[in-house]
């Protein structure tokens, strides 16, 4: 009985990768990630390298961020206007071309900052359009009643490869170096391009409806869609203070290896492995969860920014291995449970325009984040950046739980005179 009944719930817990075309879709997108997180490691370690600076580094996160900063919106739009798939194929062939790119002239021994510069907002430009699609493709792959338990698989495949992605990169720099790094990654894209054209398009869920009309007015409409959903509202100025002051791992780790614990190559990848793996923990915890409450959203939010806070002081390098665990494990419980509550709250038809508010928020948000560290590392130092955007993103989570504490009071009354009312 007990042997069956864990069977069941491990089943349950990957009922997902069942479905043949997500079960390519999780294979090529761990596989790409991986080689991702490679890149990004290794085009930290060689800003550092070749500048010394942090600001230079805040530099290229918030050029790789910009796009989406500037873009996401419009790719919502354009997920929400032609076939994710289709789209997909188109962005991820871009981010090859770049990743060739940063390879070959890094490898030729000629790569200068401003070079990185331009390809990471190349970079940050395929990724506008193509997080929207992405974040707002996997109903379309396992349907309405898998999509909580896709969200949370999706969550391990991205974590999974923050372990792999980085301790093989700390390997790589050492033995075959940062040009090797970033051909490693440009080889993983024919994994995602490969598991796209395989998949069968006969087998999808039924798709919403393609928006027709023109993007701006489409765009006016998402954004009004989630003016006037409080419980939507809620998640996403939420997400905005801790997307912008909590999630710039890709700053605060390569500055806090460098300038507060002065590790090597192979230390710096370990303090993104154990990110990685705290983030897997909880990732795959969640996937046996049965729901995500709103409450998981702020409690993991507040752990979050106060593990970051903890991590700003800490001088140890064992003991910030595994306060970056920990603090991966927070990160996960807060994205995750903002992804699929709004995944399932939001109507069909704004799912594509809601997701690039998301991606907006999440990971456009982060240049100002950026250069905001960089700035403050730059001239107060890098514990005082990590403290100032641990106790900013705090008071903005607190804000955002307000005011959803408020809308349901509004609800309650409002129930309460209109059950008065009927009942007179």
């Amino acid at each position: 009985m007990v042997v069956s009944r864990s069977m069941a719930e491990l089943q349950r817990a990957f009922a997902s990768l069942r479905v043949y075309n997500y079960r390519l879709y999780y294979i090529g997108q761990f596989v790409s990630q991986s080689g991702t997180w490679m890149q990004r490691l290794a085009q930290a370690w060689l800003v550092l390298n070749i500048t010394h600076s942090p600001f230079a580094l805040g530099t290229v996160n918030l050029l790789q961020a910009l796009p989406v900063t500037i873009f996401s919106l419009f790719g919502g739009v354009i997920a929400d206007r032609l076939p994710k798939r289709r789209l997909l194929l188109f962005t991820q062939s871009v981010a090859t071309v770049q990743a060739i790119a940063l390879a070959t002239l890094t490898s030729l021994g000629v790569i200068q900052i401003w070079e990185i510069y331009v390809l990471a907002l190349l970079l940050g430009a395929s990724n506008a359009f193509d997080n929207p699609a992405r974040q707002s493709f996997p109903i379309e792959l396992v349907g309405r009643k898998d999509v909580a338990n896709a969200v949370a698989l999706n969550s391990t495949l991205m974590n999974g490869s923050r372990i792999l992605g980085p301790s093989m990169a700390g390997v790589a720099i050492a033995t075959i170096g940062v040009g090797g790094c970033f051909w490693l990654n440009a080889v993983s894209f024919l994994a995602v391009i490969g598991s796209l054209v395989a998949m069968r398009p006969a087998e999808f869920y039924a798709a919403p409806q393609l928006q027709r009309g023109p993007a701006g007015r489409l765009l006016r409409e998402g954004i009004s869609y989630t003016f006037r959903t409080p419980a939507v509202l809620s998640l996403l100025f939420a997400l905005l203070f801790i997307g912008m002051f909590g999630y710039n791992f890709n700053t605060f780790v390569p500055l806090v290896s460098r300038f507060l614990l002065h590790t090597n190559s192979f230390q710096y990848g370990l303090l993104f492995t154990a990110l990685g793996a705290g983030s897997l923990l909880a990732a795959l915890a969640v996937a046996f969860a049965r729901g995500h409450s709103e409450r998981s959203v702020y409690l993991g939010g507040a752990a979050f920014m106060v593990l970051l806070a903890i991590l700003g002081m800490s001088r140890i390098y064992a003991l910030s291995v595994g306060v970056l665990m920990i603090t991966g494990m927070a990160s996960i419980v807060f994205s995750t449970a903002v992804q699929t509550r709004l995944q399932l709250i939001v109507a069909n038809e704004f799912r594509g325009r809601v997701m690039g508010i998301y991606t907006l928020l999440q990971q456009g948000s982060t240049p100002f984040g950026a250069m905001f560290i960089g700035g403050i590392s730059e001239t107060w130092g890098v514990e005082a950046a990590i403290e100032s955007s641990a106790t900013i993103g705090l008071l903005g989570l607190c804000c955002a739980w307000l005011y959803s504490r408020r809308h349901r009071a509004e609800e309650a009354a409002a129930d309460a005179i209109m059950g008065a009312t009927e009942s007179n």
